[in-house]
This record gives C-alpha cells, sequence and structure tokens, in this order.
C-alpha cells in the first residue's frame, strides 16, 4: 500500500539529541524525517482504529508487529522527487548545475584503505556541497547512466524554517517557571515563488507531499488524518495509485555498481555495515551479502564511500516509558561503491540489493533502504 502525506501546519522532526525543558533551550529540526517517524505513524493510525486492540501493542500478538516500510519518497509538481547524491556537487558558478563525481583508483600512497577515491569531473571545476531535491528524470539519468549533469532544487524552496518560541508553565498554578524558556525548530512545507521571495501555501501541485509505500497492515480507510513529527500534528493522507517507477542500473557485464541510501542506514559499526569487514592480510574491505531471495551470500569488495553527516536516531520507547538509545545512522543520498568477487554474481545484483535493507538494525522500519545505480568510472 501507497499513501501520500499533506502537512496541515508546521512540522517537527527533532534530531536524536535529548531534550528538557529547564535543561536544553534549543530544540533541533531535521529534514528529511527517518523513517521511524513514519512507522511509528501508521501503527498509531492503526490503533486508532481498531482501540480494542491496543492492549496487544510491543508484544507477540502485536497485529502491526510484520508492518514493513519499502520506501519513502518526495513529490510535488506532479512528479516524484529524490535527495540529491552525496557523490554529487554544484558547480559555484552554476548554482543549481550538478555533477558527479568520478570514481578513480587511487595511485599514491595513503593510510586508506579503500582502494578507490572519488574526484573532481573538470579539473578547474570549482564545487561546493548543497542539500536539495532531484527530479525523477534526472534522478534516473543519474542511477542508469552515472555521468548527467543535473539540476537541484534547494531544500528552502520548498520548507520554510518557523522557529517557535515557548516557555514552561506550573501545572498547578498556571504560572510561567522560571528557566523554561525554550525554542523548536519547526518547518512549513510550501513552496517558496523564487521571484518574489514568498511562501505560497493555496499552489497544490507545488505543495510538498511524502509519499511512503508500506506492506501487512490494513489501513480501515483510503483517506484520512494521523498524527505525524515530535509534537504530534495532524496530516492529512490518501491513498498514493501512481506507479513508483523507482529506476535501476542493470548491466550484465559491470562487476562495478553504487549503492544509494533511498533512507537513512543505521551501522553497527558507525559508517561501515556489519557484514564488511577489513581483511589486514590483503588490506582491504570485504564481506558477504545474504541474498534475500535464495540466502545465498554475494562476495563483494568495498571500493570506497561518500557519505553525509551522521544523524541521530532516538525517540521514546512508549512501553518503557522512558527515551530510546541514541543511534547514529547514515543519512540519505550517501553512496556506497561495490565490486562483485564472482562474475556469476553480476546477475544476482538487482534481485539482492534493489530497494533492499542494508541497515544493521531498524530493516523493517525502513532504514537502510538502497537503489542500484551505475558508477561514474572517470
Amino acid at each position: 500500500m501507497r499513501i501520500k502525506i499533506k502537512a496541515l501546519d508546521t512540522l517537527f522532526f527533532r534530531d536524536g539529541k535529548p531534550f528538557s525543558m529547564g535543561e536544553e533551550t534549543w530544540a533541533d529540526g531535521i529534514f528529511p524525517p527517518p523513517p521511524s517517524v513514519f512507522y511509528g505513524a501508521l501503527r498509531t493510525l492503526y490503533f486508532s482504529e481498531n482501540p480494542d486492540k491496543i492492549g496487544l501493542a510491543n508484544t507477540k500478538e502485536d497485529p502491526t508487529k510484520n508492518l514493513k516500510i519499502k520506501g519513502i519518497y518526495f513529490y510535488f509538481n506532479n512528479a516524484l522527487h529524490f535527495i540529491n547524491p552525496k557523490d554529487s556537487v554544484v558547480n559555484v558558478d552554476e548554482e543549481d548545475e550538478y555533477h558527479i563525481l568520478n570514481l578513480k583508483k587511487q595511485d599514491f600512497i595513503t593510510s586508506n584503505s579503500l582502494p578507490y577515491q572519488v574526484v573532481i569531473p573538470e579539473e578547474n571545476l570549482v564545487v561546493e556541497d548543497v542539500e536539495g531535491f532531484i527530479k525523477q528524470d534526472s534522478f534516473r539519468r543519474y542511477i542508469e547512466h552515472g555521468k548527467n549533469v543535473f539540476k537541484v532544487l534547494p531544500f528552502s524552496d520548498y520548507i520554510k524554517n518557523e522557529p517557535k518560541v515557548g516557555i514552561g508553565r506550573n501545572k498547578q498554578t498556571n504560572a510561567t517557571s522560571e528557566g523554561l524558556l525554550y525554542r523548536v525548530g519547526m518547518q512549513r512545507l510550501s513552496y517558496r515563488d523564487t521571484a518574489l521571495d514568498v511562501y505560497e501555501t493555496e499552489s497544490a501541485s507545488k505543495h510538498l507531499y511524502f509519499v511512503v509505500d508500506f506492506e501487512d497492515l490494513n489501513i480501515d480507510t483510503n483517506n484520512g488524518f494521523l498524527k505525524l513529527g515530535g509534537e504530534g500534528k495532524t496530516v492529512y493522507f490518501q491513498t498514493f495509485g501512481d506507479a513508483l517507477d523507482v529506476p535501476q542500473f542493470i548491466d550484465t557485464n559491470s562487476k562495478i555498481f553504487k549503492l544509494y541510501l533511498l533512507t537513512p542506514a543505521i551501522f553497527q559499526n558507525g559508517w561501515l555495515p556489519s557484514w564488511i569487514q577489513l581483511d589486514k592480510e590483503k588490506n582491504e574491505y570485504c564481506g558477504e551479502f545474504e541474498h534475500a531471495e535464495d540466502k545465498e551470500k554475494i562476495k563483494v569488495k568495498l571500493l570506497t564511500a561518500f557519505i553525509g553527516k551522521p544523524i541521530g536516531i532516538g525517540g521514546f520507547d512508549m512501553q518503557k516509558k522512558e527515551p530510546k538509545p541514541l543511534r547514529k545512522a547514515i543519512p540519505t543520498g550517501s553512496v556506497y561503491y561495490f565490486e562483485v568477487e564472482n562474475e556469476k554474481d553480476i546477475s544476482r545484483i538487482n534481485q539482492a540489493f534493489q530497494l533492499k535493507s542494508i541497515s544493521d538494525f531498524c530493516q523493517n522500519e525502513g532504514f537502510g533502504i538502497s537503489i542500484v545505480s551505475k558508477p561514474n568510472l572517470g
């Protein structure tokens, strides 16, 4: 099932840092929200429709225990959009023109055990990193061909920061309490007219929506309301019937491929998946990934990686009535370059990795979903 979610008000997606009035005064918001936000919202929606089953929550008979998020996308201008990949840079002379970095074998001595590096495609090109969205057709060229220049749509054109300032009150007297002033980083999803530098709230086609693809959860209605984000703001949802048509790279001759993270991934070893280890004798990062269909493992070698700044993933455990342990996640858009060791496994790459989770934790929540992409071999 797929649903499209529209924000009706500001939303707040808090980072993983703890926040308590009186101890901290500033609660930061992040974008995009982690998959756990949507996972929790869907479970809450189910129990609101089936209040007689709420006593089964977090038990062996929990009717939502098999819920699995298969993908999270962004929708506006009547098309899907994706977060720009981390192995891309923007030309400072052409602010919305992005270039894909080239994969190049390291030809100098370094302490880095990864055999490849990513380099700027043109020697005299001055570039910088900027976060934003890319259109589905541009994303397809990136995934299937690897060398195309594309344009980026900055987050600031579709997301307006609206900080909210508040102060804690005494529950008995309703009087303000000293030291409880706080600020929350709220975000409004609305399109900015760059010519007039104003945000539009009524343009339906330009409004930013979330599209969530999930399975194994029965929702009784095709549309309605649910609560989303840190302050439980109400959003509107409806079924999304359009085909997702997510691109993928297929090459029966190439042993080298790239994985783009559609959603953040939580790995046991920080930036490195647990199924990849350093072979000290060969000085290479190698490992085996278990094929989800036939359970046979694919031997791969990690060539290099281009990742973003880790984000904190926290939350609140309703069963234990306490904050969840903070975990660091590799953000959406990060890329990992691999090479299969056996030629017979080339044909199995897509089945093993396309829209599958490579995360060590929280796979059913939608973390670590990857898309197979063509590497840009310089």
